[in-house]
C-alpha cells in the first residue's frame, strides 16, 4: 500500500506519542505500507517540524524525523495540481500523484477534494479504520 503523509499528521504524531497520527508513523516505520515523499513535501516537513514553538528539542525533533525517513520513498513530480483549497496542499497531491499513492492522509481533508486520480483523501482515523478490515 502506498501513502503520502500530510505535515499535520507527523506534528500531531511528534506531539502526542499516542492516538492515530502516532499509529501511523510507527506502522509506517515497521514497514506495514510505503510512504512517499517528493522534495517539497520534505522540506515542508523540515520547514514545519523545526519551528521554536514545539517543546522537544531539536535533537528529539531530528531523531523523529530520521526515524521516519528511513521509511520514505522520494518521488519528483513534474507537475503541481491545483485542486486544494489551500494551495500550499497541493505539493501533497502532487506527491500523491506521482506516487499512484492509495492514499494520502491528512487532518485537514476539508483542504483536499476526497479523491484526486486513483488516490483516497482521508483522516488518519479513518485510514486505521481502512487498513484494519
Amino acid at each position: 500500500m502506498r501513502v503520502v503523509i500530510d505535515t499535520n499528521v507527523l506534528v500531531s504524531a511528534l506531539l502526542s506519542p499516542r492516538g492515530a497520527c502516532s499509529t501511523i508513523i510507527s506502522l509506517t516505520r515497521a514497514g506495514r505500507f510505503t510512504a512517499y515523499v517528493s522534495p517539497a513535501v520534505y522540506e515542508e516537513y523540515l520547514d514545519v517540524l523545526f519551528r521554536p514553538k514545539f517543546k522537544q528539542s531539536y535533537e528529539q525533533r531530528r531523531e523523529f524525523l530520521a526515524g521516519f525517513y528511513v521509511a520514505e520513498l522520494f518521488v519528483f513530480p513534474t507537475s503541481v495540481a491545483r485542486v486544494c483549497t489551500d494551495p500550499e496542499d497541493d505539493i501533497f497531491v502532487a506527491c500523491a500523484e506521482a506516487a499512484c499513492a492509495d492514499f494520502l492522509i491528512t487532518g485537514n481533508a476539508r483542504h483536499f477534494p476526497e479523491h484526486y486520480g486513483i488516490t483516497e483523501i482521508i483522516r488518519p482515523v479513518d485510514f486505521l479504520r481502512r487498513i484494519e478490515t
